[in-house]
């Protein structure tokens, strides 16, 4: 408001006239009305980042006991097709209904139920719930390359990952870019000639 009223202010010093001036309040008041809606935008509205928000808390707590490798009531969580498809107790998310979702009133139990998930480690934080609720309620959409879905890009391509001096490295150009983007941080691209196994150029 004070940016607003110096504006003005400098307008009548510039000698702007009566005309000029309403249409600078007017287009001034549009601005404002357009920066407190958005930041007044509610926190259901906003869209979930599922590489940043939701995948890194599925990866880091439910995993273990319903990943790619070990599948705990027949239920694994690494992808979308088995995420959809549920275990041995049903389904346990429904794409836009959040409350009625099992995998939410897991994670919403108290900490001494012993239904609550994930059962060691402490629970979730209520701002990790209230992103993966989100997530469901706006279609629960798995996004194009997170997680195990990469390595099925083509038959027998090199998608592995891994870390080799302290520099991780990562068998496609499109699984470093999600890593990059889940986990925030600056990849630098290094490509490999195809006529031989040494390092060619910087990208």
């Amino acid at each position: 408001m004070r940016r607003l009223l110096l504006i003005l202010s400098m307008g009548v010093s510039l000698g702007l006239s009566v005309t000029s001036r309403s249409r600078l309040v007017a287009l001034l008041s549009a601005i404002l009305l357009a920066l407190f809606a958005s930041s007044a935008q509610p926190l259901s509205a906003q869209q979930v980042d599922f590489a940043k928000e939701v995948y890194p808390v599925l990866e880091s707590n439910c995993f273990k006991c319903h990943g790619e490798k070990k599948a705990k009531a027949k239920l694994k969580l690494h992808t979308s097709a088995d995420v959809l498809k549920g275990g041995k107790s049903g389904k346990v998310i429904e794409p836009g209904k959040s409350a009625e979702s099992l995998i939410i009133k897991r994670l919403s139990l108290h900490k001494d139920d012993e239904d609550i998930m994930p059962p060691k480690g402490g629970p979730l934080e209520k701002e990790q719930i209230e992103a993966i609720s989100r997530w469901i309620d706006q279609g629960a959409k798995w996004a194009d390359g997170v997680g195990s879905s990469f390595a099925q890009e083509k038959p027998g391509a090199a998608t592995s990952s891994g870390r080799q001096g302290g520099i991780a490295w990562f068998g496609t150009l499109k699984s470093a870019l999600v890593e990059a983007a889940r986990t925030g941080r600056p990849i630098l691209l290094i490509s490999a000639a195809p006529h031989c196994h040494n390092i060619s150029g910087l990208w």
